[in-house]
């Protein structure tokens, strides 16, 4: 239900906010992504509002079936996601939504053993929308120290450099000549997670699932100082896709009642 009801909320809500719908309705190009462009040019803004909605819709349930695959609640998991991350995450951005969906349906896939189907999806994820590539390479190279996982970082950093250098992403390299963006970046990603950490005297990211959140945090950092080079602060878009992983994996502590029933003196029997 609780996935359902977003969906239907980000669809009634209206359209996706200019300026970003607007970069991919006008026609199939590499900028802002292949994929991106491909869905937004078939679906027009309608179709943008649809795909989003049904994002909205895949993220929640993801959550759960991640939460549900570490042995979490998932009812608890899909409560944390929806009261941390704000809500018009979902519809004024363009592709962020889609992308991240697919982004958490390669990390259910990791989960569960499927790594190259994990990674093809991830591909995919990207390819919808090029500005969650730190995001995939800070999880996959965090995730696994395999020698095959470095070499496919390290293609997928390849692929979107090239891609950068030949379009508007160009101005991402300046973030090489300003390192205090990073600091922006942190900053950013302390502003939308800061929930999680006030949980963490409850609650701890369960064994299987640190990599993948320790990952994409120092991705989304890499993300937002990007936009943040060229004067763009202030802007969590980047940050939000770690609370849905970070919401998933959170196991909370045994509650301290068994301990202080077993404190309590055995009552003496009746004769």
């Amino acid at each position: 239900m609780l996935p359902a009801a977003l969906s239907v909320a980000v669809y009634v809500s209206g359209l996706p906010l200019e300026p970003d719908a607007s970069y991919y309705v006008g026609g199939i190009a590499l900028f802002p992504s292949p994929l991106g462009t491909v869905l937004g040019t078939v679906g027009g803004y309608t179709g943008l509002a649809i795909l989003n909605a049904a994002s909205a819709f895949a993220i929640i349930l993801l959550v759960a079936l991640v939460a549900l695959e570490l042995g979490n609640k998932p009812l608890v998991a899909q409560g944390l996601a929806l009261l941390i991350a704000p809500a018009v995450w979902f519809r004024d951005w363009g592709m962020d939504a889609p992308s991240v969906a697919l982004l958490l349906a390669a990390a259910l896939l990791q989960l569960h053993g499927r790594s190259h189907w994990a990674v093809t999806v991830a591909v995919a994820g990207v390819a919808t929308h090029l500005a969650t590539l730190p995001l995939a390479v800070g999880a996959l190279v965090a995730h696994t120290t395999r020698s095959r996982a470095v070499w496919i970082a390290l293609a997928l950093t390849a692929a979107g450099s090239g891609i950068a250098l030949l379009t508007d992403y160009r101005v991402a390299f300046h973030v090489l000549l300003e390192p205090h963006a990073f600091v922006e970046g942190g900053r950013e990603l302390l502003l939308a997670c800061w929930p999680v950490l006030l949980l963490s005297p409850i609650a701890t990211l369960q064994p299987r699932v640190r990599r993948l959140v320790y990952g994409s945090a120092l991705g989304a950092i890499v993300a937002g100082a990007i936009p943040a080079s060229v004067g763009q602060v202030g802007v969590t878009r980047y940050a939000v896709p770690c609370l849905f992983i970070a919401a998933a994996g959170l196991g909370f502590r045994q509650s301290l009642r068994p301990a202080r029933t077993a404190l309590r003196p055995d009552p003496q029997p009746t004769s």
